[in-house]
Formats: C-alpha cells, sequence, structure tokens
C-alpha cells in the first residue's frame, strides 16, 4: 500500500461491523525491535474489552454516560467528577437537571449538607420511603398508601397564621369563613375573682385552672375555694381568662357552673363577656328575672367548679 495522508483514506462503512477490524498502533512499552516501540495491531473489541483501563486528560460526552457499579463523584478539592472516588462532593457545587432524574439503588440516598448532619433516603420494604438524619432513629416516613408519619420531631409551621388547610372536605350549611387550622396551646391559668371589679383581702385555698385552644376555640375549666371572700363589695365576676373573649355579638357563650356555700334564686348563671377576659356570675328567677350575684351571696368558705367554651 502507498503512503497516504490519514485525510486521505477511506472511512469504514456504517454499514458493516468494524468491531474486528485491525487498527495500528505503537506499543511504546515494547522496545524489543526498535528504541520507539513496536508497531503492532489491536481490535475495537480489545480495546472494549471486560476490564481495560485509561486515564483521560479531558473528555466530552454527549450521549449517555454508564457508570456500571462504579461511583460518580465530584472531588472535593477540584470539582473534577471522577468514577470510583471517596471524596465528597464540594459544597459550593450544584447538580441542575432539567429534565427530571431517576435514582436505582438499594442502598441508602445520602444527603450531606455541609459535611455534617448527613441525611439518608431509604427505601422501606412495605413501600414509600423514609428520611431521616443519618445514624438517627427513624424520622418522615412516606408509606405507599401516601400517608406521611413522624416518627420523631414535630410537624412546625415557620410562619404565623400557617397551619392544615381542610379545603378538600365538605362545608357545613352556614357560611364558611375558614378551614384552616392555625393554632394550637394548653396550658394552666390563675383564676381570679372579683367583686365590682376589686378583689381587695380575697384569699384562696386553690385557684388555679387550665385551657385549651384550638384555633379561635378557648376552652377553660377550674375550681375556686375561697379562704376569705375579702372586702370588695359589687357584683361577682371570674377573671384573668387566658384569652379575651371575642368582641362579636356572636361570641357570648354560657359557663357551666358547680357552686357550694354561694346563695341564688333560683338558677345560677355565667357568660363568657365579649371583648373581656371575665365570666360575670349573675341568677334567674322561675319568673324569669335576672339579677347579678354579689359579694353578700358569699362566704369566706364558698367554692365553686366551672368550665366555658368561647370564641376569640
Amino acid at each position: 500500500m502507498a503512503d497516504s495522508k490519514i485525510t486521505a483514506l477511506t472511512s469504514i462503512s456504517t454499514s458493516s461491523d468494524p468491531a474486528n477490524d485491525p487498527l495500528v498502533i505503537v506499543d511504546v512499552s515494547d522496545t524489543s525491535m526498535a528504541a520507539t516501540g513496536t508497531t503492532k495491531k489491536v481490535t475495537l473489541n480489545q480495546l472494549l474489552a471486560t476490564s481495560p483501563t485509561a486515564t483521560l486528560a479531558s473528555a466530552t460526552i454527549t450521549g449517555d454516560l454508564t457508570v456500571d457499579t462504579n461511583v460518580l463523584a465530584v472531588n472535593a478539592t477540584t470539582n473534577a467528577v471522577g468514577i470510583g472516588t471517596t471524596v465528597a462532593p464540594a459544597y459550593s457545587s450544584k447538580l441542575r437537571v432539567e429534565g427530571g432524574v431517576e435514582i436505582h439503588t438499594s442502598q441508602a440516598l445520602n444527603i450531606q449538607p455541609g459535611n455534617t448532619n448527613p441525611y439518608e433516603i431509604v427505601n422501606r420494604s412495605a413501600g414509600g420511603f423514609a428520611f431521616y438524619p443519618t445514624g438517627a432513629a427513624l424520622g418522615m416516613t412516606l408509606d405507599a398508601s401516601g400517608n406521611l408519619s413522624l416518627a420523631n420531631g414535630n410537624l412546625v409551621m415557620a410562619t404565623s397564621g400557617k397551619g392544615i388547610d381542610f379545603a378538600a372536605t365538605a362545608s357545613g350549611s352556614g357560611t364558611m369563613t375558614s378551614e384552616l387550622l392555625n393554632d394550637y396551646e394548653e396550658g394552666t391559668w390563675t383564676i381570679g375573682f372579683s367583686f365590682g371589679g376589686g378583689s381587695t383581702g380575697i384569699t384562696y385555698v386553690q385557684n388555679t385552672g387550665k385551657y385549651t385552644k384550638v384555633g379561635r376555640l378557648v376552652t377553660v375549666f377550674g375550681a375556686i375555694d375561697l379562704s376569705s371572700k375579702g372586702s370588695s363589695t359589687g357584683n361577682a365576676a371570674i377573671t384573668g381568662l387566658p384569652f379575651a373573649v371575642g368582641g362579636a355579638s356572636s361570641d357570648y357563650s354560657a359557663a357551666s357552673l358547680h357552686l357550694v356555700n354561694i346563695t341564688f334564686a333560683d338558677f345560677p348563671m355565667g357568660f363568657g363577656n365579649p371583648t373581656t377576659t371575665t365570666i360575670p356570675l349573675q341568677e334567674v328567677t322561675n319568673a324569669g328575672v335576672r339579677t347579678n350575684l354579689t359579694d353578700a351571696d358569699f362566704a369566706n368558705n364558698s367554692s365553686m367548679i366551672f368550665s366555658l367554651t368561647y370564641s376569640v
């Protein structure tokens, strides 16, 4: 064959399989025949054998990259992508996927922000996945039915006014104003008592109550045992509600009362007074005449048990 430039050579037809066609190479490690190496041949099948190795200074891949069983990782020092490396990705690097990504693995997917407190996403044998700090107890779980469970920690709303939206549920026959549950609180409160707005000399054996607030609805309950009714005079009232009663005319609510050593005729009653933190105490006769309970109806050892549910 006459000497020809490489550009003058005829290309192999794409319709034939060139896998077994020989390629001419110079084996520079074999200098038995010449100082610069020995001319040998190799086929594409040999180049693509089961365990070839090669080092590339750089490469551009325009198609898909199959990594087999090795790890494709980013070198933390150079930000270069490598196969089989053990270093974690550089924290300033980003992976941007425009068309979506699929990850098929029988192991945990490790997410390690800032090289501290890594997280894992793990497949569950029953379906779904779990998300939790590496080495910690199980955290958030999404099962095959779409149910989300928190085995550790709480569901925390980062912004006030946000909550659980029940808009998907059917509304009642009334005028619905909100389907967002955005508040829950429970605790204790110190029950106060007054006559005519004053509490001079009033002392207690006990006066601690409990409350629960769900959304705009507050329920309070407790007991008052007086050891002295003091010297203040006037209309009687329970004071110190943990939240003020709402200001609308529809925010009135009735209290439930159990009285001991307190006089009344013929039926005792109390109510949440709008815009205030008080429960005025009253009495109503069988004839429907309503009057206020006063200091004259109480003794130094008077006591009562009560509850009230009201809107704020």
